[in-house]
């Protein structure tokens, strides 16, 4: 036999082990955030939406309502001219945003132009004695220091708000019909007249203040007329009372001097 060369034994290298693979484990699935917060989720985009609409509607506020802010900025300005800020209160007594409290506010500031004064307390209504009759019809009775334009001004709320049912105390009535000026005694007078269930003697006082001649007759009969009138026609002759007093209360015409109302704007007389 050939002798064939004997190879050598090769021995393997021993096997490396394989390295080991970190375990991983899957997420479970995501939730979505409805799912997550339930009820909650939905609140809170309730609690968004109605932010902003606040947010919005202060905003609209603001915007829609910016006349009257400015007018309210320049009326208060010193440094303003007296037609200026005059100008600015009769916008701002009729304006929709104006409100009782902050046109009897004005009224009460001696700093601020009288004729100013004026418009914003001739614009005041009934819903100034709505929250306390008799704590207004007081304080219009008693105050210190007013002049007497001003009370006669004050006083006509509680006029108009007994014809729609308001009740008021009888003793600052009565105080009112002794005050030394003749229109604060008529208006208050009325008031009492007209308020249910009626006051049979002032009606009479009314009565015989129409027929008496004088200075103060033609309110007098104005405000007779009116007491025996209702609803709308009522009113009508308490508004023509109103505007008696501008050109004849001797106070209001001081006030009113050098102004006029035409077409429904404030100017000057000429």
């Amino acid at each position: 036999m050939p002798d064939f060369p004997k190879l050598p034994i090769i021995t393997p290298p021993p096997a490396r082990p394989f390295p080991e693979l970190p375990i991983v484990t899957p997420d479970p699935p995501r939730m979505t955030l409805r799912e997550k917060y339930g009820n909650l989720y939905y609140l809170s985009i309730a609690g968004l939406v109605v932010s902003f609409a606040v947010v919005g509607t202060f905003a609209y506020g603001l915007w829609s309502t910016r006349d009257y802010w400015m007018a309210t900025y320049v009326l208060n300005d010193p440094k303003r001219p007296e037609a200026e800020r005059v100008r600015a209160a009769w916008a701002m007594a009729g304006h929709p945003a104006a409100s009782d409290l902050h046109r009897f506010d004005l009224a009460l500031r001696k700093d601020l132009p009288p004729l100013a004064r004026y418009v914003l307390a001739e614009r005041m209504t009934p819903e100034a004695i709505r929250a306390d009759p008799k704590g207004y019809a007081l304080m219009v009775a008693k105050s210190e220091g007013w002049p007497d334009w001003l009370r006669l001004l004050l006083v006509r709320p509680m006029a108009y708000g007994v014809g729609e049912g308001y009740r008021i105390a009888w003793e600052p009535l009565d105080l009112l019909r002794q005050n030394s000026d003749p229109a604060i005694a008529l208006w208050a007078t009325y008031t009492r007249a007209v308020m249910a269930p009626g006051d049979a003697q002032a009606e009479g006082d009314l009565g015989r203040d129409a027929r008496r001649e004088g200075p103060f007759q033609a309110l007098a009969v104005l405000l007779d007329a009116a007491a025996k009138a209702e609803g709308d026609a009522r009113v009508r002759k308490l508004d023509e009372a109103t505007a008696w007093l501008r050109a004849h209360h001797p106070e209001a015409v001081k006030v009113w001097q050098g102004w006029t109302e035409r077409d429904g704007r404030l100017v000057p007389a000429r």
